[in-house]
């Protein structure tokens, strides 16, 4: 079993951090082996959306129709193992998490003769995108996808990023990657045009994965980010064909320049649970894929939520959100995006001990810190901000909609939301779900001594239940 650490303590730096991980969800009863022959097409998404719906494991794929390498998916389906990742305990996965964040810690170089990724070298002829299981996910889709990339590129100017994009295959020794306008890769290989360098990682130190799925100014590099993260610096490595650092430890990488061209890619079934569109993607060529001698795939499913990429997708940002809040507002005590709900639309402030108008200010400074949020909601201490049924029980109860909300318009929002009228704009609706002075509602439950001491009793008919 994992023990969480305690608020200060630092994990301890792994000489392997993807593979080490794995082996500790496996047993801690997070990961489970997938043995029999599945097809890399609708079948992996199939499995994927079954686990997400049960809040289920991390699932190893041992043998995909037509590879030889085994590919996991769902690693981050759950908030305990993005806790179990950073070593932190659950309850209090924010606040330690911004703690951390406080500094960078940036990382170690290392020869290519001594880093896991470079043990086989792909490049010229030998370059094939279709020797890596890249899944076709869903009906409807434009084709086969790699959706747990971190896309890594540098600027002369900038400084390296790490983000994830979908990127779809376009061919044997091409592939896209859709770079939304408001990331900074895009300003990257803008600027820079034909011959920028990106480099597609897979399987590497699960804090990177975090880092890059979070958005960090520009110039604040994500693999520093993730170092402060894991207490202690990653390996990095000079690429083989093209110009740029990457994880050491990483299980495969496709090296891409960019073409100075672009073309229309999609659709791809997003976080959202819709399709989105066709649209304009630059083109990459790859130039050298490098890998483990036996190396693990890694994908991620996106889908209506439940799902593994809400999960993860910008949970870091929470954590800067509150560590800043409460430097201005020492009264808010949390913050959170529901996953259940799309993650990217609500936004949920919990305030102790606060002057009723204040609240407005609060909410409204949320904002500037998720920018693409359409729902932002306040509530008590006593309410928790990761349940939404306790979250939606303090709106149905403690709010007048006309004295309690308000809605601020033209704003806005991510560029997949399948409600904006214009893309990236929509509204925002304030909600104030905090006990006012004229409140009359008193929460009555049995004294805890008795609930601890009937718990005994009941945990024992369930498993006798079960046992039937």
């Amino acid at each position: 079993m994992t023990v969480a650490l305690q608020r200060g303590e630092r994990p301890a730096p792994r000489p392997d951090p993807f593979r080490d991980f794995l082996n500790e969800l496996e047993a801690a009863g997070e990961l489970v082996r997938v043995t029999g022959e599945v097809d890399p097409q609708y079948e992996i998404c199939a499995y994927c959306r079954l686990a997400a719906d049960a809040a289920g494991p991390a699932l190893l794929f041992e043998s995909i129709k037509g590879y030889d390498i085994p590919a996991l998916a769902n690693l981050f389906g759950t908030r305990q193992r993005i806790a179990m990742a950073a070593g932190a305990p659950l309850s209090e996965f924010s606040s330690v998490i911004a703690e951390r964040l406080r500094r960078r810690i940036p990382p170690v170089g290392v020869v290519g003769s001594e880093a896991p990724c470079q043990q086989v070298v792909l490049t010229g002829r030998e370059v094939d995108l279709g020797r890596v299981p890249i899944p076709f996910w869903n009906v409807g889709d434009g084709g086969n996808y790699i959706s747990a990339g971190i896309n890594m590129g540098a600027h002369p100017k900038w400084g390296r990023n790490s983000g994830i994009y979908r990127n779809m295959v376009r061919g044997r020794n091409e592939i896209f990657a859709q770079i939304a306008p408001d990331h900074q890769q895009r300003l990257f290989y803008e600027d820079v045009g034909k011959g920028c360098p990106m480099a597609i990682v897979l399987g590497a130190d699960p804090l990177l994965y975090l880092a890059a799925g979070s958005d960090f100014p520009l110039g604040d590099d994500e693999v520093g980010v993730a170092g402060a993260l894991r207490c202690a610096p990653l390996r990095v490595t000079k690429a083989a064909a093209i110009d740029l650092d990457i994880p050491a430890d990483a299980e495969i990488v496709i090296e891409t320049e960019y073409t100075g061209q672009s073309d229309e890619e999609g659709p791809f079934n997003e976080f959202t649970g819709y399709q989105s569109e066709r649209r304009p993607a630059p083109i990459w060529s790859v130039k050298a894929i490098t890998m483990r001698r036996e190396p693990i795939m890694h994908l991620a499913f996106a889908g209506k939520p439940p799902n593994e990429n809400i999960a993860f997708w910008r949970e870091l940002e929470d954590a800067v959100a509150l560590d800043a809040l409460r430097r201005r507002f020492p009264m808010v005590t949390n913050v959170a995006r529901p996953a259940e709900l799309a993650r990217d639309f609500w936004g949920i402030v919990q305030v102790n001990n606060i002057r009723p108008m204040y609240v407005r200010n609060v909410m409204l400074a949320l904002t500037y810190f998720m920018p693409r949020l359409k729902y932002i909601v306040a509530v008590d201490d006593d309410i928790d901000i990761h349940n939404v049924t306790d979250v939606f029980w303090a709106i149905s109860t403690r709010v007048d909609p006309g004295r309690d909300s308000f809605i601020v318009e033209n704003t806005g929002t991510g560029p997949i939301d399948p409600s904006s009228y214009v893309a990236s704009t929509t509204s925002k609706l304030f909600i104030d779900a905090t006990r006012k002075a004229h409140f009359r509602g008193i929460v009555s439950s049995p004294p805890q001594d008795v609930i601890e001491k009937v718990r005994v009793r009941f945990d024992e008919i369930m498993r006798r239940r079960r046992n039937d």
